[in-house]
């Protein structure tokens, strides 16, 4: 017996033990490999190869027009769901 798997017997009964050894180890592996993960994250190791700005950047004159122009237009569709009821 190595390590909770019988190893006397035919193949078959070995072949049918073997899973019960091998799902705690892939669990392992794969709970290592998330830890790992979030340690390199935690350093700043990510997939995108760029780095964010801490400033946003600025919004043109059109983008801050499209923006007041979405806010004013809530209140006004919001009433005019209320009254077309």
């Amino acid at each position: 017996m190595a390590r909770g798997l019988d190893l006397q017997g035919s193949f078959l009964t070995r072949a049918r033990a073997f899973p019960a050894l091998l799902m705690p180890l892939v669990t392992l592996a794969l709970a290592d490999i998330d830890h790992r993960a979030q340690v390199l994250d935690g350093r700043g190791f990510r997939a995108m190869p760029h780095r964010t700005v801490l400033d946003a950047p600025a919004d043109s004159g059109a983008q801050r027009a499209a923006r007041w122009i979405i806010l004013l237009s809530i209140p006004v569709l919001i009433a005019g769901g209320i009254l077309w009821h």
